[in-house]
Order: structure tokens, then sequence, then C-alpha cells
């Protein structure tokens, strides 16, 4: 995956997607080097994704931190959950 391909919106909805199926699902879907660079990504482009519908689950901490690891599980909305599933078959199942 290419970050900077991605728009600000996209690479949230990945970022959660990915922080979802690694701290509570014990898969990656993508390495963490690709990870590390959507935190920075994000903490780049803060501003321009804080009207995405998510926006309230990704702190600036967060982002500094490299993690969303502190995000509890029942905080993850169902979009999200079902997207990184669907992600998850895709790469590991088919």
């Amino acid at each position: 995956m290419n970050v900077d391909e991605l728009t600000p919106h996209q690479a949230l909805q990945c970022f959660l997607q990915c922080s979802y199926q690694y701290y509570h699902r014990f898969t990656s879907l993508i390495d963490d080097t690709e990870y590390d660079a959507l935190a920075k990504f994000l903490l780049k482009t803060y501003d321009e994704w804080q009207d995405h519908q998510h926006s309230y689950l990704v702190s600036k901490d967060d982002l500094k931190a490299g993690t969303l690891y502190a995000l509890n599980y029942y905080k993850y909305q169902t979009m999200v959950v079902q997207a990184s599933e669907i992600w998850s078959r895709e790469k590991y199942y088919e």
C-alpha cells in the first residue's frame, strides 16, 4: 500500500481497520512500516479528516504514539469491524 496515494479519509479508515484487526483479532493487514506511515500521514493531515464520522476515535496523542492500542474493542463502529473482516478474509482466505 502506498500511503501517499490515499486521501486523509481513506487513510483514517485504513488505520481503524488495521488497528482493529491487529489489536483485537491478532491479524496484520499491513506491515508495521505501512502502519507507522499511516499514523504519520494522519498526524500530518489531522485537520483534513476531522469531518469524518469516525474521527473522534483517533486522537493526536494516538497518532504521535503510532498506535490505537488503547481504543476499547466496543468503541469500534460496526462499519469499521465489518470492513476489516472483509479485508482480512480477502487477504488470507481467497
